[in-house]
C-alpha cells in the first residue's frame, strides 16, 4: 500500500493580519484558505511585548507538516467590536478543536484590548467577557462570540463546533456551556458540579470524533480522557462524563495528574471504528505521550509511553498514514514536535523525549498552544474524515484498501 503525500501550499511565509467587523458574533474574511494537510497552531504573543497575564496577541499560524510557516492569522486586538486576546502565561489556554467534516477550527480567550489593567483570566466575565472562536478552514474567514458570564474569573480554553454556529466550551469553570454564534441559543451551563459522575468544573480540552465529544480534565477523579454523555451534539448540553473503559482516572494508578491533549484514530481494519487513543500529559510525574489501544471486549488497554521529566506536553494531533500514525505535539520547549508511530495497530510506545523530531520553536516572547492537522479529502468524496482538538484531531490521509 503506497503512502500519499501531503497537499502543500507552494507560497509560504505570507503574514496576513485579520480584519473585522463590530458586534458580537464578529466576522472577518482576510485570511487565505488553509491547505488540506497543513497544522494549525494558536500562538499567544506577537514577539514585540512580554508574555504576561494582563494579554497578549493571538495568531493561528499555518504550517506545513514539514515544519514551514505559510500564514500567519491575527486576531483583532485593538478597535471597537469584539477582540480576542489570551494571557501569556496561562499554559491551558489556546486549545484547538476541529469540527467532523475538517472545515471548522474553535477556539478561544478574552474580549479586551492589550494591556488589560490587571490579570485578565482573574477579571469577572462582565468586565472582560470570554470569547469563542470559530474559523472557517475553507474560506479564511472567522466569527468571535461572547459567551455570555461563563468561566468569571477563570481561563476560557477548548471551543468545539460542527458547522460554525453551535458552539460547546469548557475552561477552568462552569462545565460545558452550549450556545450560538446567531444568538438563537443563549449560552447555557450543566455539569458545574466536579464530582467521579459530573462534567467536572476544571477541564482541558474539549474534542469531537464523529458524533460524540470528549474531554480531558484537569483535576479530581475525573477521566483523565472522557466521553461527554447525553448526545450532546444532538441535545446541546451534556448530561456527564463517561470512563472510557480502563482509561485511567486523575490521580489513579499508575498515577496519572495532567493530561492535555488527545486524538483518536482507526488503525487497524479488524477493530470496526476508532481502536486507538494517544494522549499527551504535562506533569513531572507522567509527562509525554501515552497510547492506548481498544480491544475485543471493548476495553482500552495501555500501550506503552515515550515518557521524560521535561515531557511537558500540551498540544496532540494526528493522523494515519498507511500503516503508521504521525503525531505532531506542541509544549515542551515550545516547540512543535511529530513522532511516527511505526505499525500503530500492534506496535508499544517506549523510549523518551529524545525520540521526537522538532520541526519549529515559537519566536522569542511567543508561545505554541493548540495543534489541529487540517485534513486532506477522501480520494472520491467532497467530505473529510476527521475529528478532534488541540488536540483531539482524527485524520486520515488516504483511503484503506481492502
Amino acid at each position: 500500500m503506497g503512502r500519499s503525500a501531503f497537499l502543500q501550499r507552494a507560497c509560504v511565509g505570507v503574514v496576513v493580519l485579520g480584519g473585522w467587523a463590530a458586534g458580537v458574533g464578529d466576522h472577518a474574511a482576510w485570511a487565505a484558505p488553509i491547505t488540506p494537510g497543513n497544522l494549525v497552531i494558536y500562538r499567544a504573543g506577537s514577539g514585540t511585548n512580554t508574555l504576561a497575564n494582563t494579554g497578549n496577541n493571538v495568531f493561528l499560524d499555518e504550517y506545513t507538516t514539514a515544519g514551514v510557516l505559510v500564514q500567519s492569522i491575527a486576531m483583532p486586538a485593538t478597535g471597537t467590536g469584539t477582540k480576542l486576546i489570551t494571557s501569556g502565561i496561562s499554559t491551558g489556554e489556546g486549545p484547538l478543536s476541529i469540527s467532523p467534516d475538517g472545515t471548522w477550527i474553535g477556539f478561544s480567550g478574552y474580549n479586551s484590548t492589550i494591556p488589560a489593567g490587571s490579570s485578565i483570566s482573574a477579571a469577572t466575565s462582565a468586565t472582560v467577557p470570554r470569547v469563542a472562536g470559530v474559523f472557517n478552514t475553507t474560506t479564511g474567514s472567522y466569527s468571535l462570540t461572547v459567551m455570555g458570564t461563563w468561566f468569571s474569573a477563570a481561563s476560557p480554553r477548548g471551543v468545539a463546533t460542527t458547522d460554525g454556529n453551535q458552539i460547546w466550551a469548557n475552561g477552568a469553570n462552569s462545565g460545558v456551556v452550549y450556545g450560538a454564534v446567531d444568538g438563537a441559543t443563549p449560552f447555557q451551563a450543566s455539569g458545574t458540579t466536579a464530582n467521579s459522575t459530573s462534567i467536572g468544573t476544571n477541564t482541558r480540552v474539549l474534542g469531537q470524533y464523529g458524533n460524540q465529544l470528549y474531554i480531558s480534565a484537569a483535576g479530581g477523579t475525573l477521566p483523565t480522557v472522557g466521553q461527554l454523555a447525553g448526545n450532546p451534539l444532538v441535545n446541546g448540553l451534556p448530561t456527564g462524563n463517561t470512563f472510557l473503559p480502563n482509561i485511567p482516572r486523575q490521580g489513579g494508578t499508575p498515577a496519572t495528574s495532567s493530561r492535555y491533549g488527545f486524538t483518536f484514530l482507526d488503525t487497524n481494519p479488524a477493530v470496526p471504528g476508532i481502536d486507538t487513543m494517544y494522549t499527551v500529559d504535562d506533569s513531572n510525574t507522567s509527562g509525554g505521550l501515552w497510547k492506548y489501544t481498544l480491544g475485543s471486549s471493548g476495553t482500552w488497554n495501555a500501550a506503552g509511553s515515550i515518557t521524560a521529566l521535561t515531557g511537558l506536553l500540551r498540544g496532540l494531533t494526528g493522523g494515519v498514514d498507511g500503516s503508521d500514525v504521525k503525531l505532531f505535539m506542541t509544549g515542551s520547549g515550545n516547540t512543535l514536535w511529530t513522532y511516527t508511530d511505526t505499525t500503530a495497530a500492534t506496535s508499544t510506545l517506549s523510549g523518551t523525549l529524545s525520540a521526537f523530531t522538532s520541526l519549529a520553536t515559537a519566536a522569542s516572547l511567543t508561545a505554541f498552544r493548540g495543534v489541529v492537522l487540517v485534513p486532506v479529502p477522501e480520494p472520491g468524496t467532497t467530505g473529510m474524515l476527521a475529528a478532534g482538538a488541540i488536540g483531539a484531531a482524527v485524520v486520515r490521509w488516504r483511503r484503506r484498501k481492502a
